[in-house]
């Protein structure tokens, strides 16, 4: 069964040499759909004509990343919110909120965020969420602006059980990655807890290599090494991890696998 990478950064310029035998390695793995979230209204287009370029294989998201969102103005979003209407993007994202490297301006995450989420709303597409050390103000956000429809991925889950379970009761899946095989990842116990169902596969390529690979750069054909620790996790075998995501992904996006040549 072939996988999907919810969650990969392709445009960045670690692959700028190799792009092609990055994928001819992910096509290798088995890797059939690569989906690209973008940071900021250049990334955004940047994706979106990757997305032209490889049809039916790369396919694109729209969004400020947490991160940017300090030196972003009204014109980025309405930008983003353009770019977010062209038929290669399926998916609003990655926004959020990220207060690990500078609390300064939390009020303009949030509003960010906000805007973010009623987006996807709007356009009936799924919102790909980045949370880092901001479980409350994510949580308490999603609730005061969710509406029927809202549904996406939490983005390198980070969370605990509890965290884990309310994110799954609103109607989010949890993105898995390369974390999950470091040793003290506690990951383990929070997929045991949701269960295969409510689970998705990514790479956040070029970043969070998996072991044995952590510390070098990071790309789709590795994510083989995340299916593999899942389903030793899980007690299954790695094909059900590979048939269950990818049916997940694709529901999500409303994509279908490329036919095999």
């Amino acid at each position: 069964m072939r996988l999907v990478d919810t969650h990969c950064h392709l445009y960045w310029p670690d692959f700028a040499s190799d792009l092609e035998a990055v994928l001819g390695r992910a096509e290798q793995a088995g890797v059939a759909l690569l989906v690209q979230s973008a940071t900021n209204p250049d990334t955004t287009q940047q994706a979106i004509e990757m997305a032209r370029q490889y049809p039916d294989r790369l396919w694109a998201m729209a969004a400020i990343h947490p991160s940017e969102v300090k030196t972003a103005t009204e014109a980025d979003l309405e930008r983003i919110a353009t770019l977010a209407r062209d038929p290669s993007v399926v998916a609003i994202g990655e926004s959020g909120l990220d207060y690990y490297w500078d609390r300064s301006f939390e009020a303009k995450q949030q509003a960010f965020f906000r805007e973010h989420i009623r987006l996807a709303i709007a356009l009936d597409k799924p919102l790909i969420i980045h949370n880092r050390e901001a479980h409350t103000d994510l949580l308490r956000i999603l609730r005061q602006e969710a509406r029927s429809g809202l549904r996406g991925i939490l983005h390198c889950f980070s969370g605990d059980e509890a965290f884990a379970r309310e994110a799954v009761r609103m109607g989010f899946l949890l993105g898995i990655g390369g974390v999950i095989t470091y040793r003290k990842s506690t990951l383990p116990e929070v997929v045991r807890s949701v269960g295969l169902a409510h689970l998705v596969l990514e790479t956040d390529a070029p970043f969070l290599a998996p072991v044995p690979h952590r510390g070098r750069r990071n790309e789709p054909a590795y994510l083989t090494y995340v299916r593999d620790r899942l389903a030793e996790i899980l007690g299954c075998a790695p094909e059900e991890v590979a048939q269950r995501t990818t049916e997940a992904a694709c529901r999500l996006f409303g994509l279908a696998l490329p036919e095999v040549a």
